[in-house]
């Protein structure tokens, strides 16, 4: 089955600040501290990212709908 054209031409973006501690999560930092607070992040990014890899890899894969849709990670790597 082929992909309709706005599926085909599908992305998604995901919009990350760098994980400094006390310039992400603040109000979680308040609470467990900055350097925890910007790990998780890090961490949530890093897994967001993640599972639209495998999502992508495997709509190809499989050749579905999903299949024509590209997930690009724009902005570079997370710092680490």
């Amino acid at each position: 089955m082929d992909a309709p054209a706005a599926v085909a031409d599908a992305a998604v973006v995901i919009f990350a600040r760098l994980p400094i501690p006390g310039q992400a999560k603040t109000r979680l930092g308040a609470g467990v501290g900055a350097a925890p607070a910007a790990a998780f992040y890090r961490a949530m990014v890093g897994r967001c990212r993640f599972t639209l890899d495998i999502w992508d890899s495997t709509a190809r894969r499989t050749g579905g709908v999903e299949g024509a849709a590209h997930v690009r990670a724009v902005g570079g790597e997370v710092a680490g």
